[in-house]
């Protein structure tokens, strides 16, 4: 299919997806994506027809830059992009983008659906803007090259399928968002090990945070970015998980159990439980689920 865009080159690939309805209910889907070599007259614009059309502007767009540079303008801030560089955006917001050098060569993908929005949040909170390094290239230029082989397939690709790609090339961005392994991370571990043996006592975020030598604000925001939880909910699931052990062995009252797990009434501990599990820590001992 020749690709109608100045700067886009012949050897370019652009496949478009049509979600049925009930993918839009419950898949991740693709509406658009491509593998582009393009050259410096290369640029895109939302003010340009298509981006102006409300299917596009619903979606969220993802590149891998493979080759060359970028540069972009989303919600009036300036980036460049490089090899190895993942860019993300809310085509809702103004955003504009142009090659900066001949040989650009990106993976792109037009998304939406599934909790898109909740992710795409997330990625930005913890990637700390639009555009950031991929963490590990090779592995999401593979998940991309899997949505383009889709697009090479005669008919449709398999929906289901298609969303297991995109929401596995979006937890591979959650993933990497804590970066290589550093010493930072030695500290993190060391406060897991921490709050492991002593959650059933009345450990708070400020204990940990001591322990281990950092402001409990600090400490909560470099946790949750390198583990996708915040301490108190860390604290709160581990006492919940060993809650059904004691529930299950039997032996002990929930009231017991409550104050043996960490939780500072019986009250509280229910109504954590209920909460995480969906029933009471009783209903649980009688059909555990």
């Amino acid at each position: 299919m020749e690709i109608n865009e100045a700067g886009v080159s012949r050897r370019s690939v652009r496949y478009f997806f049509t979600p049925s309805s009930y993918a839009e209910r419950l898949f991740f889907y693709p509406t658009r994506m491509g593998h582009y070599f393009c050259d410096r007259n290369y640029q895109f614009s939302c003010n340009c027809e298509i981006a102006m059309e409300a299917g596009h502007r619903v979606n969220y767009m993802l590149f891998l830059v493979v080759g060359g540079h970028m540069d972009i303008e989303l919600e009036g801030e300036r980036f460049s992009a490089s090899p190895g560089d993942l860019v993300l955006f809310d085509c809702k917001k103004p955003h504009e983008y142009r090659a900066r050098t001949d040989e650009l060569e990106f993976f792109w993908l037009l998304f939406n659906g599934g909790q898109s929005d909740s992710l795409y949040g997330e990625i930005l909170s913890l990637r700390g803007g639009h555009v950031f390094p991929s963490g590990d290239p090779a592995q999401v230029r593979l998940l991309f090259e899997r949505l383009i082989t889709y697009g090479e397939m005669p008919g449709r690709g398999p929906e289901h399928t298609l969303s297991e790609t995109v929401y596995a090339l979006l937890c591979e961005l959650l993933a990497a968002a804590s970066g290589p392994v550093d010493d930072f991370d030695a500290l993190i571990d060391r406060a897991l090990r921490y709050m492991d043996g002593h959650y059933n006592g009345a450990l708070s975020v400020e204990d940990v945070a001591a322990h281990i030598g950092l402001s409990a604000s600090y400490f909560t925001k470099q946790f949750r970015k390198r583990t996708g939880y915040s301490p108190y909910e860390y604290i709160s699931l581990r006492r919940i998980d060993r809650a059904k052990e004691l529930l299950l062995a039997g032996g002990r009252t929930v009231g017991q159990i409550a104050f043996e797990t960490g939780f500072n009434s019986e009250e509280n501990f229910i109504r954590a439980f209920k909460k995480k599990v969906g029933v009471t820590p009783s209903a649980f001992r009688q059909y555990p689920i």
